[in-house]
């Protein structure tokens, strides 16, 4: 399964480099994770044993398989030495000995392969082969070269980092000597492993693979896909002019049609589309925005705090229609939104804001858990014991209240960063908290924490405006959620009170002279 898993990251990164290509002068890191990527997907033991069947010997595959992984080693070290800045003479010297090393590191391979007694196709072939010399040759030469090539990567990364001006420039070459030093240790445990083989010596042989297991199994993927804006199964989704926010570039677009002339049609009324109306009505445009609830947030926030945001879309001259769209057609150099009662709205510009989907094909198409997301536990980890998933892709897992949901704020995207970086360090994961976000419109500042969905009985503090808030007491007498405007240290209180799982006064947190702070310090 890891396999899989790291042969499909390479083939993307591969898709990613090609993308980019073009813009860059230098391609040596295309050929690199082109050719490691290939080295991996014939160490598959499906394709292994697949390919195997058509060659002249039972596991050419494996010679196959580890000269790619040679050269794309060699080629990964050559990208990574030029990303440092290192193009001095020496270097350019050191290179051309590498590529020498290279070729005889291959052809030691290929004189070794073919003195080993290999009968029948394997993909355990070291364990099932290993015990012969030639086979010791075959694998620790490999092996000596990547650990002589990582080993001099790791010392390019140590002299060139703190030359580096850009945060994310130390930052990446850290990590990449971070894995080097990883892949020394494995090296060096596969070299002695081999030997040990070889010399019949399998205590020293299982001890020594204590070791490489550890190493191993400090090598984690982090899957942090994202998410994408949810497209409408509507005709004219791609006509020019209808457009989803989800990146800046995704912004930069709707902001170039906006201004007094433009009529901006909004598909969804929740946070993106109740934002961007406030901001179009701010450049001037004229806006209507279109969702079949009769009163949107209302989930979210409470019908109280729904009615009075709501209410602010007229106050400042946003239109909203309830109903459907059933389809967007041009109509001349405007576009035209036909709703399922037979309305028509006529607009320059149409967003469809009706939330995001997580991105999971990659999980997918490596046998991991999705179901509305890449299924995750508490500590971010998903059906695979290597393979984590934080932010917007990731979906809890489960018993508890949090069972199944799936978050998109910001707030959620670091805690679940914070419960995989804990989970990939076999720490434990911080404590779930109250969910929390928060929102902006026609200069009024919203934040919610927890629930205001659960069963209870809710209780308001203050009259619409700034400083108004609804507060959701479960059937247990704890508090489940809150929503306020323009009350950011209330809020903050309220949070606290929410976690901490205590019984609370109604009566209190209605009263508006009543200090949340002091509630939330109070001890049970």
């Amino acid at each position: 399964m890891s396999t899989i898993v790291v042969a499909v990251f390479m083939w993307l990164l591969v898709l990613t480099l090609l993308l980019r290509a073009r813009s860059r002068p230098d391609n040596t890191m295309v050929k690199a994770a082109v050719v490691i990527a290939a080295s991996l997907t014939t160490n598959i033991n499906g394709v292994y044993l697949w390919a195997s069947d058509g060659l002249p010997w039972p596991n050419a595959l494996d010679l196959v398989s580890n000269i790619l992984l040679i050269i794309g080693v060699y080629y990964l070290s050559r990208a990574i030495v030029r990303g440092a800045g290192a193009g001095d003479g020496s270097v350019d010297r050191a290179q051309r000995w590498s590529a020498v090393a290279a070729a005889g590191t291959v052809l030691v391979m290929v004189v070794a392969f073919c003195l080993i007694d290999d009968p029948h196709a394997s993909t355990t072939f070291m364990l099932d082969f290993g015990d012969q010399p030639a086979a010791g040759i075959y694998s620790g030469v490999q092996y000596l070269y990547i650990f002589a090539v990582m080993a001099r990567t790791l010392s390019t990364c140590i002299r060139n980092v703190p030359q580096m001006r850009r945060r994310r420039f130390r930052a990446g070459f850290r990590l990449i000597g971070a894995g080097c030093g990883v892949g020394l240790v494995l090296c060096t445990s596969v070299i002695v492993m081999d030997i040990a083989h070889v010399a019949g010596a399998e205590s020293l042989m299982r001890a020594v693979g204590t070791v490489y297991d550890i190493s191993y199994a400090l090598t984690v993927v982090l899957l942090a896909t994202g998410a994408r804006a949810r497209r409408l199964p509507l005709p004219g989704m791609d006509l020019p002019g209808v457009l989803t926010l989800r990146t800046a570039g995704d912004a930069g677009q709707l902001r170039a049609l906006m201004g007094p002339e433009a009529r901006l049609v909004i598909l969804g009324a929740g946070l993106i589309g109740a934002e961007t109306a406030a901001t179009a009505r701010g450049l001037g445009a004229e806006v209507t925005l279109v969702d079949p609830a009769e009163l949107p947030f209302e989930r979210a926030v409470g019908p109280e705090m729904a009615g009075y945001l709501h209410g602010l879309h007229a106050a400042h001259g946003t239109g909203y229609v309830r109903g459907r769209a059933v389809g967007i057609a041009a109509d001349g150099r405007a576009l035209s939104v036909d709703l399922e009662d037979g309305r028509r709205l006529t607009a320059t510009a149409v967003l469809v804001a009706v939330g995001g989907e997580p991105v999971t094909a990659l999980a997918e198409d490596a046998g991991l858990e999705v179901d509305c997301g890449i299924l995750v536990d508490r500590a971010g980890r998903t059906s695979h014991p290597r393979v984590f998933a934080a932010g917007d892709s990731a979906r809890l897992r489960g018993g508890g209240s949090l069972s199944g949901r799936h978050f998109e704020h910001w707030d959620a995207a670091r805690r679940t960063g914070e419960a995989a970086a804990a989970g990939i360090l076999a720490d434990t994961p911080p404590a779930p908290g109250a969910d929390w976000f928060w929102s902006d419109r026609y200069g009024v500042h919203l934040e919610v924490a927890g629930s205001l969905s659960v069963p209870g009985r809710t209780v308001l503090r203050g009259a619409p405006g700034p400083g108004f808030m609804t507060f959701r007491v479960a059937d247990d007498g704890t508090l489940a959620g809150v929503a306020a405007v323009d009350a950011g240290t209330s809020v903050r209180a309220a949070r606290r009170l929410i976690e901490s799982g205590r019984a609370v006064d109604p009566a209190a947190l209605a009263d508006a002279g009543a200090d949340l702070r002091r509630m939330a310090r109070a001890r049970p």
